[in-house]
């Protein structure tokens, strides 16, 4: 039993060896360790096992996509092992892929996949607001690279200084313009949303902003109560002359 387990002790640290020399290379890659592709493209991944004293032809490896396991071709399995994502989309977008060692998943590499698309944003939008209401105005500027986003107002930009009713949200992927209580004087017009990179040019959306007359509102429940007057005075009348009306009937 002694031996056995001088055996095993013996086997385990040979393989720390081995592994401590081994490492993982993915290639090709940019200077920031990833790779870049356009919607509808192709990204491709080779995977190397290097140094340990064995020959890399012996060493399995395994494919993960943020940490998922992908299932590759049997013959793919060993080094070197090439990966390929064809009709890259934005869900691609900022994926990792790792390869690793399959007897040691700590001996890896991984590699970040940046799809440049543009922002989705054109054609033109009605926004009809009711007088003192708020209206908003969205555009998707979901992009990479990230955008620059300005807004304008019948083709000028938007003066905002001093302008307490206009209010700009941005984030990654929306950009948004308030209006706080519309004024059909001061706010109805065209609105437009544009967006400006060295990769993509100018995109815009447009906003054709209509502020109606208030509309007043329907008194429901008054009606309802002198429906329900109606009904019990009429119900009264009823009962006040039931001994005439049985006599007649009578």
């Amino acid at each position: 039993m002694m031996r056995v387990h001088a055996c095993l002790l013996l086997l385990c640290c040979a393989c720390r060896l081995v592994t401590a020399g081994m490492r993982v290379v993915l290639s090709p890659l940019d200077t920031e360790g990833s790779v870049s592709a356009r919607v509808g493209g192709v990204v491709s991944l080779n995977c190397s096992a290097e140094g340990g004293g064995v020959s890399e032809q012996s060493e399995e490896l395994e494919w993960h996509r943020n940490g998922q396991l992908l299932k590759l071709d049997p013959h793919n399995h060993f080094s070197p092992s090439r990966l390929c994502v064809q009709n890259v989309t934005t869900d691609d977008h900022q994926v990792t892929f790792t390869c690793h060692l399959k007897r040691n998943p700590t001996v890896a590499a991984s590699a970040e996949i940046k799809v440049h698309f543009p922002p989705d944003l054109s054609g033109s939008e009605d926004v009809n607001v009711q007088e003192s209401q708020d209206a908003s105005l969205y555009c998707s500027v979901w992009a990479y690279p990230q955008v620059a986003v300005t807004w304008l107002r019948d083709d000028q930009p938007l003066y905002l200084v001093g302008q307490r009713r206009y209010t700009l949200y941005q984030d990654s992927r929306e950009a948004r313009l308030t209006i706080t209580g519309a004024q059909r004087e001061l706010h109805q017009g065209r609105y437009s949303c544009v967006t400006r990179s060295w990769e993509f040019g100018e995109r815009s959306k447009t906003f054709h902003l209509l502020v109606e007359d208030k509309k007043m509102a329907f008194p429901l429940w008054p009606m309802v109560a002198a429906g329900v007057v109606v009904t019990l005075t009429a119900a009264l009348a009823v009962v006040a002359r039931w001994d005439k009306v049985s006599k007649c009937w009578k």
